[in-house]
């Protein structure tokens, strides 16, 4: 009804407008309720060089609405309309003439603070928050703009192990994706959680394995959630262990006004630890020149394959993969034994959460950008699909209100889509689960559990999108064709 009133405010019929409908790909947009401006604009020139046929030119009115439209397009923020959000990514940045870049990628174990930490310097919500690990599923783009500086961080899922990718049936990119994101990064940022008594003497060896393999970028080690960590020597003494003792090719100094106060010589206690540590230490066992087994798994399965006279195709991603598994392979042995990273220019001690230390890595990452052209327009925070950015606020309650592996194991679709004439953003989804058990634990009491999933998951849209909006989840047990 929509697109057919704005046809005839241009004095066109629908055979007449096919061709221009064929040419901005946007039909379904405009039956949203929302023309896109590139609609716009042809229609516009179509009835301008139509001379011949008695066709009024659009009015000033349709031509104001459109300017308007295009301004609130170029606010800063997140398109409700996957056509709003691409208009947004093909804008041409906006840059002035001293313009600075940053690429930043934020990597880490799982629930170390990476989102909240991007979340928090951003300004707004683009990355998914939760308690339970495996809460951000892919590689999410954020663009911070300030001034003449535009700094794009590439938060990513946690570093994880293949076993843990199996356990939780999370997507094979989970596994890819942090490696992934450091080809265009221009500084890494490695988030470790002070706060966790099991991690935080050492940097995981797949963090080190992918600082190995990119020693040509710089990186900064953050310390999250400090102010969970009561005791501030042994806050010094996760540093010194996490940096090997070694900041920007300097030894680490403690020289800090409250620890100028103190009669204890700290760095003669981290000396006297390490001895005392070297001395409980059994000497270390000669290494081991087993083959890595997916190294060889691989290699098995290419001899197998070989007799099959594989295509040049195929030819040239067995030779890449075998170069891959090399390098990793290298890269394993060099860091094997090794708990720090002696390589990390900055060391930052914050609090994602409450924002304490925040500024400061805020302030080195625009002191840190290098000139050069902005990748995207300053009205952009986020490069994502909004419905995977609601699909993210949704699954993120999932994983805090239900337990155990049942919130990784539901799928998501939407069933509505829609802003009404008020303005109000409504949406339907979805969520299909294996069996009527599933359900039963996503609807809980009363259906209060999916009650209150909904109620908090609508908050974060909202907080996301700067607007009102609806949200409804509907549970349904899945065919056996979606499982």
């Amino acid at each position: 009804m929509f697109a057919t009133k704005f046809l005839r405010s241009y004095g066109l019929k629908w055979c007449q407008a096919k061709r221009v409908f064929k040419q901005a790909a946007t039909l379904q947009a405009c039956q949203h309720g929302r023309p896109s401006l590139t609609l716009a604009r042809l229609l516009c020139t179509h009835t301008s060089s139509n001379a011949a046929q008695p066709v009024d030119p659009p009015s000033s009115a349709a031509e104001a609405e459109g300017a308007e439209q295009e301004r609130e397009l170029k606010q800063k923020g997140i398109g409700r309309f996957q056509d709003e959000q691409r208009f947004k990514l093909l804008l041409k940045p906006d840059q002035p003439a001293d313009a600075r870049i940053l690429r930043a990628a934020v990597i880490g174990l799982p629930n170390s603070g990476k989102s909240t930490l991007t979340n928090n310097i951003l300004g707004w919500r683009v990355s998914s928050v939760s308690q339970k690990v495996h809460t951000t599923r892919k590689n999410t783009t954020g663009i911070f703009t300030e001034g003449s500086t535009q700094i794009v961080f590439l938060d990513t899922p946690g570093i994880l192990h293949p076993a843990s990718r199996k356990r939780h049936n999370l997507e094979n990119s989970m596994l890819i994706d942090p490696e992934r994101s450091l080809h265009d990064a221009d500084l890494v940022c490695v988030l470790v959680d002070v706060s966790n008594k099991w991690t935080r003497n050492e940097i995981d060896p797949l963090i080190l394995q992918v600082l190995h393999l990119h020693q040509d970028i710089p990186a900064v080690l953050i310390l999250n959630k400090v102010d969970l960590l009561q005791s501030r020597e042994m806050l010094l003494q996760i540093t010194r262990t996490l940096t090997r003792g070694i900041v920007d090719g300097h030894p680490v100094g403690i020289s800090t006004k409250k620890m100028a106060k103190k009669s204890l010589d700290l760095e003669s206690l981290f000396d006297a630890m390490e001895t005392k540590h070297q001395h409980h230490t059994p000497n270390p066992e000669p290494e081991q020149t087993t083959e890595d087994p997916d190294f060889v798994h691989s290699q098995q399965s290419e001899t197998e394959d070989s007799s099959s006279s594989p295509s040049p195709s195929q030819q040239a991603d067995t030779e890449a993969w075998t170069a891959y598994f090399q390098k990793m392979r290298h890269a394993r042995r060099a860091v094997d034994g090794m708990r720090g990273w002696p390589h990390f220019k900055r060391v930052f001690m914050v609090s994602a959460l409450s924002g304490n230390g925040v500024p400061d890595v805020k302030d080195h990452l625009l002191q840190s950008a290098k000139p050069g052209d902005w990748d995207y327009h300053s009205s952009l925070v986020t490069s994502q699909d909004p419905r995977e950015l609601v699909i993210m606020c949704v699954r993120e309650k999932l994983l805090e209100h239900l337990r155990q592996e049942v919130p990784y194991k539901l799928k998501l679709d939407f069933e509505m889509w829609e802003v009404d004439e008020d303005g109000m953003f409504n949406i339907i989804m979805n969520v299909f689960t294996q069996n009527r058990r599933e359900v039963s634990i996503l609807l809980g009491p009363k259906g209060q559990t999916i009650q209150k999933i909904a109620s908090e998951a609508k908050q974060e849209m909202m907080n996301a999108f700067r607007c009102e909006m609806r949200l409804k989840l509907i549970a349904k047990v899945a065919r056996k064709s979606r499982r």
